[in-house]
Parts: structure tokens; sequence; C-alpha cells
């Protein structure tokens, strides 16, 4: 860029220049006859809001409505339900007695919190 710079006289900066205004001049006249300035700033595409065909929207509609009426045919997306950890009654024994001997030690040390 900076070589490019280098390169290019002061005549041709200032008919750079000319050519800018021009253009913002132009674009400033085309927004006060009513419209809007369609050309972006930068990669030079055209820019508006896209609008969907009546055909287009209905089509949409039903595939949605479809769509929702499959869903609560279905009975709707339920979350998985989390399966709750089964032990054995001696499994389940040893843990209480566990618990039991932590809380016995902790008492006798003057505590009442873990």
């Amino acid at each position: 860029m900076i070589n490019a710079l280098q390169d290019v006289s002061v005549a041709q900066l200032k008919r750079a220049v000319e050519i800018k205004e021009q253009i913002e001049a132009l674009e400033q006249e085309l927004n006060d006859l009513g419209g809007t300035a369609a050309v972006a700033q930068g990669d030079g595409k055209a820019r508006g809001k896209s609008t969907w065909s009546a055909a287009k929207r209905t089509k949409m509609a039903a595939m949605k409505r479809a769509w929702w009426a499959r869903k609560q045919r279905a009975g709707g997306v339920k979350p998985a339900a989390k399966s709750k950890r089964k032990v054995s009654a001696a499994v389940h024994a040893n843990l209480s007695r566990a618990a039991k001997k932590r809380w016995a030690k902790a008492k006798a040390a003057g505590r009442n919190r873990l």
C-alpha cells in the first residue's frame, strides 16, 4: 500500500478526491429524492430488505404448523429423566454406619458441623 501511494502523483490524488466528492454529492442527491443509498460503503454490493413472497410465507407457515402438530402428537420433547442410583441394602448399611461414626467423632470433639 505504501509503495502504491509513492507511485501516485499529486495530480492523480487530487483527481481521486474530486471523484470521491462527486460520488458523495450524487449519493446525497439520491437520498434527497426519497430513496436510500443502496450501496454500502466498502464492498459495493447492494443491500436492502429481503422480502418473501406471499406464496413462500404461506408454504413456510404450513410447514411450521405441520411441525407443531407432529411435536404435539408425539407428546412433545421431554428431557431424559435422571436415573436414580440404586445401592444394595448392605452398601446402604455400610454408608449409614460410616456416617454415624463420622458424626459421633465430630460431636465428641464439640462440633455441630462436619
